[in-house]
């Protein structure tokens, strides 16, 4: 089915929802377009005329968390083999295309619960990610061989060399994700086992345009937008069958647990420590990134300053980590000579103790919720990262996004909630740690290194 085929009248393809134009909380913004097509696809379209840009993402409800088991990486496969040329684009045309076009940004990008590929660009170029999307979707599959997969086979397997996680990183991952669970990680490229019949019934199942979004953000003609949304999407037709996936169940914490890892070739021993924390979406989030502001600055809240006072450490690193079926709060502290894990470990669980049973000055409250407002306000102003937004809540609320419910979420946060996100999720005697060390003197180690596990 080629692309010039006559349109559909786009109002029977669809089923508008979203009311009357207005401001939304942000003066410039009129309510978004939200659609969706008779094959299921769902299109989200912000107008902001203030530059003459446009951002266009595409989301596919397939992440690393879908790889089947034994076929670790099949889903970040695909997206490599999806630049692997189509129906009417030579391989890798579709990049050659965007930077022909003048794109600041594009790329694609597989997470542990969904694939999506991003543009930004001139706002005349509307036309341009229409064509090249609905080309990746419905006509990739007839250009999947042997060749193409072997060619991609040998790129992953370069990233993955790339961005190896450490040894510390992998243990610590293979305790909180056991082989069955979802979010698994394997050391091993499992992908590189994947035969063409695999790749290819994989794509049908999850790339289809009923599970797929489309969010656009910029200065576009919504006459226009919804001619090319009928024109190069809508006659896609969904492959038979449906893709059923299962939310993934939060990894409980039961006890102190610690993996301890000793290598002779590591340039700095670390520690790292894990807590639960709320899921992507959650009512909590809000809480927990002013919690995560308070902890990274200067003030009653700040890690950093807890461990330079208790003289075990100068600094920690702080990484949030929100997926759909699971988040995880966890802490990098490089150990110097001085001060032993144990000690460490110690003065970050006093410090949490401290914060799930004392108020935090509201004033430093204060201070952070003006900082996130700012961020979020930072975002909105880049096109991409306004669309990022609408995805996100698109995939947590099922609605797009809306800065004054964002705005008064972040507004309810006060001492009292943040000490009662910290009593729930970081709790001193239910956390899991890795220590990265060097061996002793005298101590014999493999050459593979040496993984204990402390319950």
């Amino acid at each position: 089915m080629r692309h010039w085929v006559a349109c559909v009248c786009f109002a029977l393809l669809v089923v508008a929802s979203g009311g009357p134009a207005r401001a939304d909380g942000y003066a410039p913004f009129e309510a978004p377009l939200d659609v969706r097509l008779r094959n299921g696809l769902r299109i989200v379209a912000q107008r902001d005329a203030r530059q003459p840009l446009v951002a266009f993402v595409i989301a596919y409800e397939v992440g690393t968390r879908d790889d089947p088991p034994g076929y670790e990486g099949l889903a970040h496969l695909l997206e490599h083999m999806t630049y692997g040329g189509s129906r009417h684009l030579g391989r890798y045309q579709i990049g050659r295309e965007l930077e022909h076009a003048g794109a600041l940004r594009w790329n694609g990008a597989t997470g542990p619960d969904y694939t999506e590929y991003y543009c930004l660009l001139s706002a005349r170029n509307l036309a341009l990610p229409f064509w090249l999307e609905s080309e990746r979707l419905g006509f990739t599959l007839e250009r999947f061989s042997e060749s193409n997969l072997a060619h991609e086979k040998k790129i992953v397997a370069k990233e993955a060399l790339e961005r190896a996680p450490t040894r510390v990183e992998l243990e610590l991952a293979r305790v909180l994700f056991p082989d069955d669970h979802p979010y698994r990680i394997s050391d091993k490229d499992e992908a590189q086992r994947v035969p063409l019949r695999g790749a290819q019934g994989f794509f049908q199942r999850t790339y289809r345009p009923d599970n797929a979004t489309i969010v656009i953000v910029g200065d576009f003609d919504r006459t226009t937008l919804e001619t090319l949304a009928a024109r190069y999407f809508g006659p896609i037709p969904n492959p038979p069958g449906t893709f059923r996936r299962t939310r993934p169940a939060p990894r409980r914490f039961e006890g102190r647990e610690r993996v301890v890892v000793t290598e002779h070739r590591i340039p700095q021993p670390m520690l790292l420590m894990v807590w639960p924390a709320p899921t992507a979406g959650s009512p909590e989030t809000e809480t927990l990134w002013v919690l995560l502001n308070l902890l990274s600055k200067r003030g009653t809240g700040s890690i950093d300053a807890a461990l330079r006072h208790a003289k075990v450490a100068e600094s920690a690193r702080i990484m949030p980590d929100q997926r759909d079926g699971d988040g995880y709060l966890v802490l990098e502290i490089p150990l110097s000579s001085e001060a032993t894990p144990d000690v460490v470990e110690y003065a970050v669980e006093k410090h949490f103790f401290r914060l799930g049973h004392a108020l935090l000055p509201e004033v430093d409250v204060r201070r952070a919720r003006a900082d996130i407002r700012t961020m979020t306000l930072s975002q909105l102003e880049d096109p991409l990262g306004h669309a990022e937004l609408h995805l996100d809540a698109l995939r947590s609320t099922g609605r797009p996004f809306r800065i004054a419910d964002r705005y008064a979420r972040i507004d309810a946060v006060t001492p009292a909630s943040i000490r009662a996100l910290v009593r729930r999720y970081l709790n001193p005697l239910k956390r899991l740690s890795a220590w990265h060390r060097w061996p002793d003197d005298g101590e014999k180690i493999p050459a593979d290194g040496k993984v204990t596990y402390e319950d």
